[in-house]
């Protein structure tokens, strides 16, 4: 958490969740945690903020070079996600039903972050847009966990 705000939010996320649930906060590289999470089902939420973090992280470098970041590291994560034989639930934004975004950072979210979510339904399993808290399934059946 960067500040007050995030943290209130971060706080409050977690007590949304059952206790038993062991909860990680890994901001950039989720990819350690899941490769060493002893747990047969892992959620992560969201793929959204990684993503996000990773373009502030490399902001300062310019857009190409932020964006090349994004691709090395989820292909580094699609490659572990395909080596696995767990269960990986993954919550991520749908960033292409909106309005274009005003700013340049958010646009870099929008096309990274529409890449990522295309690149990585493809080795899924099951894919399903939540809307109003009703799944539609996509792609595959949704497992039962």
């Amino acid at each position: 958490a960067s500040d007050e705000e995030m943290l209130w939010r971060l706080d409050g996320h977690r007590a949304y969740h059952p206790s038993a649930w062991q909860m990680l906060t890994r901001h950039i590289k989720p990819r350690d945690a899941i490769a060493k999470a002893d747990h047969q089902v892992i959620v992560l939420d969201s793929l959204t903020g990684w993503v996000a973090n990773l373009l502030l992280e490399h902001e300062v470098s310019g857009e190409a070079a932020a964006l090349d970041a994004v691709t090395r590291e989820s292909d580094q994560f699609i490659s572990l996600l395909q080596e696995l034989d767990k269960t990986i639930i993954i919550a991520t934004n749908e960033v292409g039903l909106g309005v274009l975004p005003e700013t340049s950072l958010g646009r870099w979210l929008r096309e990274a972050l529409g890449d990522v979510n295309q690149r990585l339904a493809t080795i899924c399993d099951a894919v399903a847009l939540v809307t109003v808290g009703i799944p539609q399934c996509i792609k595959g059946d949704l497992p039962e966990v």
